[in-house]
């Protein structure tokens, strides 16, 4: 559960710091939900090493403000190896 690098990781963050709820079910079958307020002690560590914990089944995600994102591939022929290294 933890991680979550972006484009956007820079400026805000690991994109696990923003989940601000999870429902988790834990091993003995109890679903629980874990944010800031309610378990913080358990929301603070499914976002760091949460693959322990339970089957996290859903999650709730603050979204972060973006502008126009450019992306594709750029693609030389092998002759140009040489010059590209």
């Amino acid at each position: 559960m933890g991680g979550g690098l972006s484009f956007l990781t820079a400026q805000y963050g690991w994109a696990s710091t923003h989940i601000v709820n999870y429902e988790l079910v834990t091993p003995n079958g109890t679903i629980i939900n874990a944010s800031r307020q309610s378990k913080p002690d358990l929301h603070r560590a499914l976002q760091l090493a949460g693959n322990n914990l339970g089957v996290v089944t859903t999650f709730t995600l603050q979204t972060v403000p973006i502008g126009p994102v450019w992306g594709g591939y750029r693609v030389y022929p092998v002759s140009q190896t040489d010059k590209m290294l």
